[in-house]
């Protein structure tokens, strides 16, 4: 049996639920979301707690007990960034290097032959620039994998040099930097 699964999921006060056949509505104080679930599971909602338990025998079926304790954590993930917003912070270390907001999209120039441009969901996430030197961005929404998404996809572009550090890196990402060459006197 899946013991993620039959883990039951506190919920805030101020997060409400609608439950339909194919989807749950979630409505938070940073905003809604949509989860479906094409899982043939129960939803038992008690005063502040949700559990799911499946509708056929999961013993049998594998792959249904596995995407129980998945469906489980993404209601989970869903339900406590709504509640409290997730964040993250990534820093950009370089000379020359700039990331400009303009009309919706997101300018980078990071020393390439040419600018990047970038159309993110600015009402499902919010960048703010916290420092100059280097350039601290701090990223937040409700949504852990649009999170995560986008920021591993704004550090692909520039990824850490192993010499100098230079590029996006998270703000508490370790570094390990290689030693330059040794000149002989």
């Amino acid at each position: 049996m899946s013991n993620i699964g039959q883990q039951k999921v506190l919920i805030s006060s101020n997060i409400k639920l609608k439950f339909f056949k194919k989807f749950i509505l979630v409505f938070g104080l940073f905003g809604n979301l949509k989860l479906k679930c094409e899982l043939p599971l129960k939803v038992s909602k008690g005063n502040s707690m949700v559990s799911f338990h499946p509708l056929i025998n999961h013993k049998k079926n594998h792959k249904l007990k596995s995407l129980w304790g998945t469906f489980r954590m993404h209601f989970f993930k869903l339900t406590y960034g709504l509640a409290n917003n997730y964040s993250s912070f990534l820093s950009l270390i370089g000379v020359g290097f700039k990331v400009l907001k303009k009309r919706g999209k997101l300018i980078l120039r990071l020393g390439l032959s040419h600018q990047v441009f970038l159309k993110l969901p600015f009402n499902k996430i919010e960048i703010k620039k916290i420092s100059k030197r280097p350039l601290l961005f701090s990223f937040s929404s409700p949504d852990y994998d649009l999170l995560q998404n986008i920021t591993f996809f704004l550090r692909s572009f520039k990824k850490p040099e192993i010499y100098k550090g230079k590029g996006f890196s998270f703000k508490k990402e370790l570094l390990v930097l290689k030693e330059g060459k040794k000149v002989k006197n």
